[in-house]
C-alpha cells in the first residue's frame, strides 16, 4: 500500500509552482499535476525523477480557462486517488488586457478565482474522506458522540470570559488602561491593600507609651557622691601613685577635687546642681519625633499612674538641652579654675541621663492592638461589571478590584467556572439536539436528524467566534470614540447579538433550525458580554420578531 501523502498542485510547470513541485518530491510526495501542456509536465517529470529517482508523477490536462476542463479533471483526479491529502490551488495569471473565455469570463477571474473553487469542489468529498478518515473506524454512533463533544468543547472556549483567569497585567496608579476590564464572576473579598493601609494609620495614630523614672537624678547623686568618698579614701591611705577618678575625666577630675580638700560645702553645691539639673522630664534626643504627638507616660515606680501628656517636647527637655545646661551652670562654680570647671563638667554630664524613656515593647503591643480593632475592607464585584474601559487611568480603587480579580483567579475559582459553564453548554446542545431530533416534518429542508443538527451546531459555533470578536471590537470602537452615544460600548454590543441572530434566520431556511439556533445564539451572547443578560433577552426577542416577519 502506497503511504505516500498525495497532493494535486496547479500551476506546477513553471514559476513557484515547479519549485514546490520539486520540493514536495524530496519530500516523497505523490504529485499529481493538473496543466495544460503534455510537454511541460514531461519535462517537469524528468528534473524530478533526476531530484527525487521513484517519484510517482500523475499528469491531468486541462485548460483552467474551461470550467467544463476543470470539472473534467477534477473527476478524472477523484476516479484516480482514493484520498487527497493536500491540493494546491497554485495557478494564477495576471492579464495586461482583457481576454474573456469561451464561458463568457474575464481570463484572470476565471483562472484565478473560479477554476480554484470548480476544482475544489469537484475534489470536496476526497478532501472530505481524508480530514475524518481518523472517525471511519468508528460506528455512527460513536462518531456522532465524538461530533456532540467537539461542538461543546470549542463552543465552551469561545464563552470562556476572557477575563477570568487571564488577567496578568501588572498595573499601576496612573497607568493607562491598555484594554477593558470586567469582573469575571462575583466577586466577595477584602480590600488587603486598603485594610493594610488603615491598620498603619492606626498604628501611627496610637500613643506612644513612655516610662518616667522619678528616681533617676537623686540616682545620679548617689553615684557622684559614692565616687567622691572613694576617692577621698583612697587619699587617706597615702598612697603615692596618682589617684584616678571612677567616672568620667580620670586624673583631671581628682586633681580638681583632691585641690578642694574634699570641701563638703563644694560636694553639697555639685550634687545640688546635678539634682536640679536631672529633677525634669529628660528625654533622649533620638525620641524627638516621637514626642510630636501626644504620648503616654507611665511612672514606673507605679505603673498604674498613667497619664496622657499632650504636647510633650514643649513640657521636657532634651538630653544635650540638659547637659549644656549643667554645663553652663558649673561655670559659675565659685573658687574653680577653668581648668578645673571643664575637668568637673567632663564628669558630670555624662550622670545626666534621661529619665523620659520609649518603652518600644509597650508601644508595639499598643499599636498591634489598635490595628486588630480596624474592619475589614470588602470588595463586592459583579459578574460581567465594567471595572475599568480601556484608556482610562488607573486609580487606587482600580488596583484594589484588579488584585481581587487576581486573587480569584489564583484561588482556584475560574476552574470552578469553566466546569460549570462546559455543563451548561452540554446541556443546552442536548436539548437543541432533542429538538432538532423531534421537529415537525412540515420542514423545507430535507435533511437527516443528525445533518440537521450539525447545521445547527456549526452555525452556532460560527456565529459565536464572530460575537467574541464582535464584542472585542465594540469595546475598542466605544473607547476610541469621543461623542455620545457612539463612545457607549453598550450601543455597539447591543448591535452585535442582533445583527447574529438577524443573520441566522436570515440564512437558514428552515424556520424551526432557524428559531433555535437564533434563540441559542443569543443566549451564548449574553454569557459573553458585559451585563449580557440584557443583551440576551433582546437578542431572543429580535429572533422572535424576526420569525414572526
Amino acid at each position: 500500500m502506497d503511504t505516500r501523502p498525495v497532493v494535486v498542485i496547479t500551476g506546477a510547470t513553471n514559476g513557484l509552482g515547479r519549485l514546490a513541485a520539486l520540493d514536495l518530491a524530496r519530500s516523497g510526495a505523490h504529485l499529481g499535476i493538473v496543466a495544460r501542456s503534455q510537454r511541460k509536465v514531461d519535462e517537469l517529470r524528468r528534473e524530478i525523477q533526476q531530484v527525487a529517482p521513484g517519484t510517482p508523477v500523475d499528469s491531468f490536462i486541462a485548460d483552467l480557462t474551461s470550467m467544463r476542463d476543470v470539472r473534467t479533471a477534477g473527476q478524472r483526479i477523484a476516479s484516480v486517488y482514493e484520498r487527497i491529502d493536500v491540493l494546491i490551488n497554485n495557478a494564477g495569471v495576471h492579464a495586461f488586457s482583457q481576454r474573456i473565455t469561451p464561458d463568457g469570463f474575464s481570463e484572470m477571474t476565471a483562472v484565478n478565482y473560479l477554476a480554484p473553487w470548480v476544482l475544489t469542489t469537484t475534489l470536496r468529498d476526497k478532501l472530505v474522506a481524508y480530514a475524518t478518515r481518523p472517525f471511519i473506524a468508528f460506528n455512527p454512533q460513536t462518531r456522532f458522540f465524538i461530533g456532540y463533544g467537539i461542538l461543546v468543547v470549542s463552543t465552551t472556549l469561545l464563552l470562556v470570559n476572557n477575563y477570568s483567569s487571564g488577567f496578568t497585567e501588572n498595573y499601576r496608579e496612573g497607568d493607562v488602561v491598555t484594554r477593558t476590564v470586567i469582573s469575571p464572576a462575583d466577586i466577595t473579598t477584602v480590600d488587603i491593600s486598603e485594610k493594610e493601609k488603615r491598620r498603619a494609620a492606626a498604628r501611627e495614630a496610637t500613643r506612644p507609651i513612655f516610662n518616667f523614672d522619678s528616681s533617676r537624678a537623686e540616682s545620679s547623686v548617689q553615684s557622684f557622691r559614692s565616687g567622691w568618698e572613694d576617692l577621698k579614701k583612697r587619699v587617706a591611705t597615702g598612697q603615692n601613685k596618682p589617684q584616678l577618678w571612677n567616672g568620667e575625666g580620670g586624673v583631671a577630675v581628682s586633681r580638681a577635687i583632691i585641690s578642694h580638700n574634699f570641701d563638703d560645702e563644694d560636694l553639697d553645691r555639685i550634687t545640688n546642681l546635678i539634682r536640679e539639673v536631672g529633677a525634669g522630664y529628660i528625654y533622649d534626643d533620638n525620641d524627638a519625633d516621637r514626642l510630636k504627638q501626644e504620648i503616654v507616660l507611665v511612672d514606673i515606680r507605679n505603673p498604674t499612674a498613667q497619664m496622657i501628656m499632650p504636647a510633650p517636647r514643649t513640657r521636657m527637655t532634651a538630653l544635650s538641652a540638659a547637659r549644656r545646661n549643667l554645663e553652663l551652670r558649673i561655670l559659675n562654680l565659685q573658687g574653680w579654675s577653668q581648668e578645673q570647671k571643664t575637668a568637673l563638667a567632663s564628669a558630670l554630664t555624662s550622670l545626666i541621663r534621661p529619665n523620659v524613656v520609649l518603652d518600644q515593647t509597650a508601644t508595639a503591643t499598643a499599636q498591634e492592638s489598635a490595628a486588630d480593632t480596624v474592619n475589614s475592607v470588602a470588595i463586592s464585584l459583579k459578574r460581567n461589571q465594567v471595572l475599568a474601559r480601556e484608556g482610562d487611568t488607573v486609580t487606587p480603587g482600580m488596583l484594589a478590584q484588579f488584585a481581587a480579580i487576581k486573587s480569584t483567579g489564583h484561588s482556584g475559582k475560574p476552574w470552578h467556572n469553566l466546569v460549570g459553564l462546559l455543563l451548561i453548554v452540554m446541556a443546552v446542545y442536548w436539548a437543541a439536539w432533542k429538538f432538532t431530533e423531534h421537529r415537525g416534518s412540515g420542514s423545507s429542508l430535507a435533511l437527516s436528524k443528525r445533518r440537521a443538527f450539525a447545521l445547527v451546531g456549526s452555525a452556532i459555533v460560527v456565529q459565536t467566534a464572530l460575537m467574541r470578536v464582535g464584542f472585542t471590537f465594540g469595546d475598542g470602537v466605544a473607547a476610541r470614540m469621543s461623542s455620545a452615544p457612539f463612545n457607549d460600548p453598550n450601543i455597539w454590543n447591543f448591535a452585535i447579538p442582533f445583527a447574529a441572530a438577524a443573520l441566522l434566520v436570515a440564512m437558514l431556511v428552515d424556520t424551526q433550525l432557524a428559531f433555535l439556533t437564533g434563540i441559542i445564539t443569543a443566549l451564548f451572547a449574553g454569557i459573553i458580554a458585559a451585563n449580557g443578560m440584557n443583551k440576551a433577552i433582546f437578542a431572543c426577542l429580535r429572533v422572535i420578531i424576526k420569525q414572526v416577519e
